[in-house]
């Protein structure tokens, strides 16, 4: 108990010299990954500057800037995408889309494309009714159109991850998007050293905190499979399905009756 007031000081005190991290200290210190042997110091400082030193990069957009892009659907299994959802995506996010998620039998599915053909994603949907699955239509804001910045974006091998929103952080390439530049430069360092931190949900917690009220995420482990939504409560359940945002949707496919929740 000593030692772990000890550290919880330490790391206390480094986290509050940001202002950034005083507001997701509570989430990190409670990681699965800080559960380590009283005597482990050296393991407890490893994931604290691993996680540190990756997400110091990043800046979430502030607070009431109309950054939401794209389009992020959650299907559960069993559920139908009405195919005027997926018309009106196809025609306002045209450069790009993306499925992953996994069938009734756990088998993973994972379809990446850069020519949005609503017609085909409509056919492909329609076969997968019985999967549970993520979807992504793309509107570039960052990097080029190709197929390097479609989603979903491999963390690791059987870890993905689709992202609807803006994070603000270092470009170090400005032909890749600003989700490639999360996956590559942040999230797949702490992947490889810290496998299980990705999914653990004081670690999505964390996430959360650092994406703010403009980004949605969802993460997929084809391990498992199981599907992980960060910031679901600012999307839009309608239907059956959650929506990231119905910023670029037709705003007459929605009514208040059958829309529920808010999202820019």
């Amino acid at each position: 108990m000593f030692l772990r007031r000890r550290l919880y000081r330490f790391f206390a005190y480094q986290y509050r010299k940001s202002i950034f991290f005083r507001n997701i200290q509570p989430a990190l210190y409670s990681l699965k990954a800080f559960r380590a042997p009283r005597d482990d110091y050296s393991a407890l400082r490893r994931v604290h500057e691993t996680v540190g030193q990756q997400f110091s990069l990043i800046q979430a957009p502030a607070t009431g800037r109309t950054t939401t892009m794209c389009v992020l659907i959650h299907k559960p299994a069993g559920v139908a995408v009405p195919e005027p959802i997926i018309q009106s995506a196809a025609l306002h996010n045209a450069d790009g889309w993306g499925v992953m998620g996994h069938t009734a039998d756990g088998d993973t599915v994972l379809e990446r494309h850069v020519d949005v053909d609503a017609a085909r994603t409509i056919d492909f949907l329609r076969s997968h009714t019985d999967s549970e699955l993520a979807i992504h239509l793309r509107r570039r804001t960052h990097g080029d159109v190709n197929a390097c910045n479609a989603h979903p974006f491999e963390i690791e091998p059987g870890l993905y991850l689709m992202h609807n929103g803006s994070f603000t952080l270092p470009m170090r390439d400005p032909t890749y998007s600003d989700t490639w530049h999360l996956v590559h430069d942040i999230l797949r360092p702490l992947a490889r050293r810290h496998r299980d931190l990705i999914t653990d949900p004081t670690f999505l917690e964390l996430i959360s905190a650092v994406a703010g009220p403009v980004n949605r995420l969802i993460l997929f482990d084809a391990s498992r499979p199981k599907l992980h939504l960060v910031n679901r409560q600012i999307g839009v359940d309608y239907a059956g399905l959650w929506i990231g945002s119905l910023k670029w949707l037709d705003a007459g496919l929605f009514d208040e009756a059958s829309a529920v929740g808010c999202a820019a």
